[in-house]
């Protein structure tokens, strides 16, 4: 999970800086993406076929695929993803809002201790 979250971490970082990918995050999130294989299965749904892509393998291994996927679909839709503007707090989060001013991970944490100590007078380094 750690080098799942590494490897993530520096992809979207990347996309973020509007930079593109390094052959070895390249590399790196490919290997994470393809943990696991895709496989087409033909689905019956209310008297029609239609083919369904599913993950095959260890259940660790499309979990970790499935959430390397969906990063990568992420980049490729050109959403807005942004680090928490509270020095103290890692998270990344899709920025939805319609002004695409959001700052917080969440306005309710990280917004309300940063305005508290802001107005309080006490600094985030330390």
């Amino acid at each position: 999970m750690a080098r799942l979250r590494g490897t993530l971490r520096d992809a979207l970082e990347l996309y973020i800086d509007r930079r593109r990918l390094t052959p070895a995050s390249r590399h790196a999130l490919e290997a994470e993406i393809n943990r696991s294989p895709l496989v087409l299965r033909i689905e019956s749904h209310g008297g029609h076929e239609a083919l369904a892509l599913e993950r095959s393998g260890e259940a660790w291994s499309m979990a970790t695929a499935e959430i390397a996927t969906s990063a990568m679909r992420l980049i490729g839709a050109g959403r807005v993803v942004k680090v928490c503007a509270n020095p103290h707090c890692t998270w990344m989060f899709v920025d939805e809002s319609r002004s695409g001013t959001r700052r917080w991970c969440d306005v309710s944490i990280c917004g309300s201790l940063v305005n508290v100590r802001r107005h309080r007078g006490i600094t985030m380094d330390g």
